[in-house]
């Protein structure tokens, strides 16, 4: 599976509204990830990024503490 192609792919398929298409690795295609019953829910993207902002607060704090030495 070529990531660039697959990317591609994916870019394509969204910029068409079809905004439910993934990535299946295990068969190496590019899927409706709603038609195959893959499914992600709103907590768990919304945990996700809250970890995410968390994580890049640390390190700001920590560059900051090291700036100050």
């Amino acid at each position: 599976m070529d990531p660039l192609a697959t990317v591609a792919q994916l870019k394509a398929a969204h910029a068409t509204g079809q905004h439910d298409v993934g990535v299946d690795a295990r068969n190496r295609r590019v899927i409706s990830m709603t038609g195959h019953g893959v499914l992600e829910p709103m907590a768990g993207k919304l945990a996700q990024l809250t970890l995410a902002a968390e994580a890049a607060n640390a390190i700001l704090r920590i560059d900051q503490v090291h700036r100050a030495r």
